[in-house]
């Protein structure tokens, strides 16, 4: 079997969807039936331009201000498989130049020279995010060295490791063991690199299926363990159910459990200065309705109890929902989806009424100790030839951050130890509504 990359997720909107880098595989030469090579070649031109350019600092942040990320990236992928009878080998590289040019917050930057504070910098990121030996066939799918991971519960990344599934008509049985992960593709790409796994992460399931012609079901007991870290023991499943009428039922379920073990406090957290340690859970619950087969009506449901996205935020999310509100683009996430305590209600509506066009509407309402976010929007898709595709998001977004919380902090800021505070003074600001809307506009050309 030539298993082709897929990005599976049962998304509430289409945001994750129009950012996902795509795979486009081009057969170049064969000899006989058994000797293959394959190229895939991709380019990718993304844009976030935000409504409101209110130039923040770490003063007038104390009012609870976010930073208003405007950026554009350019990128290649390219890639190429020799097979032969089952056997893999497959080598690919990614480059790309990025460029903020409105926004506030310290990263580093490519020179690693100093901390900066935003506007009209400008970064790369060139690695081999693919160089591995697999085989696939109709029961087995191997990888060993840098590929993408597939099939997974909710990371979503290149990594660095090896992974085998075994599959027949009714189980499937999965292992991987990693040591490093990238970003997930579809934001910017960070590098290698193991800080949300410190000494690796290791992973398996058990998946239980059955189907008709009319209906088919799944579920898939899993644990994820990262020695002397944390252990995440859960489950997902999937009930399909297609009528005469043309009517599509999809309702997916994922529950995770966290375990910190004794060293958690020594990772670096997604969130700066929101503890860890304590046990944790996420619940995803989506119910999606296909009809009149161009139609399709989702409504969703996300949960974090404690602070779940600690660590594992950094490169995948347990709701399966990549969330573009604004930017994963400095590996910081400017929304509180993933944050401490938040629950999510996710709508969307869309519609392939015209050739090679999908339009959609979508709501996304966040809500914790910290803020309270709304947002409303847009989606667009067009393919414009089969190669050649054009996606597009225009978002209304508000965002109340409630009083005691400062721009920078998941916490109070009274629980802020005053070495890092940076001169602020006022531990109980006013709340304060900020505009966080958008747009964001992509292309992408692949052979």
């Amino acid at each position: 079997m030539q298993k082709k990359i897929q990005y599976v997720t049962y998304i509430l909107y289409l945001n994750t969807q129009l950012f996902t880098f795509c795979k486009a595989e081009q057969l170049i030469k064969e000899f006989g039936s058994s000797h293959q090579f394959h190229l895939g070649l991709e380019a990718n031109f993304l844009s976030r331009t935000a409504f409101n350019h209110t130039a923040l600092t770490s003063e007038n942040s104390n009012a609870g201000d976010y930073p208003q990320d405007s950026f554009a990236y350019t990128s290649m992928k390219i890639f190429g498989n020799y097979t032969w009878n089952g056997l893999i080998v497959s080598a690919g590289y990614f480059g790309g130049v990025a460029y903020t040019y409105n926004g506030w917050y310290p990263f580093m930057d490519d020179q690693n020279v100093a901390l900066r504070n935003g506007s009209a910098v400008e970064f790369h990121r060139f690695l081999f995010y693919r160089a591995f030996l697999g085989y696939d066939n109709e029961s087995w799918f191997v990888r060993l060295g840098r590929f993408i991971l597939e099939d997974d519960d909710w990371l979503k990344s290149s990594v660095q490791g090896g992974q085998v599934i075994y599959k027949n008509n009714n189980f499937l049985i999965k292992f991987f063991a990693l040591s490093h992960l990238t970003t997930a593709f579809g934001a910017w790409v960070w590098d290698f690199r193991n800080g949300a796994i410190p000494t690796g992460i290791y992973h398996a399931a058990l998946q239980y299926h059955t189907k008709s012609e009319k209906y088919e079901f799944r579920i898939r007991p899993f644990v994820y363990y990262v020695p002397n870290y944390y252990v995440i023991p859960g489950f997902n499943s999937h009930f399909f159910f297609h009528t005469q009428s043309n009517l599509t039922w999809h309702t997916y379920l994922v529950f995770s459990y966290e375990f910190y073990l004794q060293n958690a406090n020594l990772a670096t957290p997604l969130f700066p200065l929101v503890p860890l340690g304590n046990n944790a859970a996420s619940l995803y619950i989506s119910q999606e309705l296909e009809f009149l087969q161009h139609y399709k009506v989702n409504i969703g449901f996300y949960k974090n109890f404690g602070h779940f996205n600690g660590i594992l935020g950094m490169y995948g999310n347990p709701a399966g929902a990549s969330i573009y509100d604004n930017s994963f683009f400095a590996s910081l996430w400017l929304n509180d989806f993933l944050a401490k305590d938040s629950q999510s209600i996710l709508l969307n509506f869309s519609a392939n009424i015209v050739k090679n066009t999908i339009l959609g509407l979508f709501y996304r309402g966040t809500w914790n100790q910290r803020s309270i976010e709304n947002i409303v929007g847009i989606t667009a898709s067009y393919d414009w030839t089969k190669n050649i595709t054009f996606r597009a998001i225009l978002a209304w977004y508000l965002d109340e951050t409630k009083a005691g919380y400062n721009a920078k902090f998941w916490i109070p800021i009274a629980q802020v130890p005053e070495s890092l505070r940076q001169g602020i003074t006022n531990l109980n600001p006013n709340r304060n509504l900020a505009d966080r809307s958008y747009l964001m506009f992509n292309i992408i050309a692949k052979i």
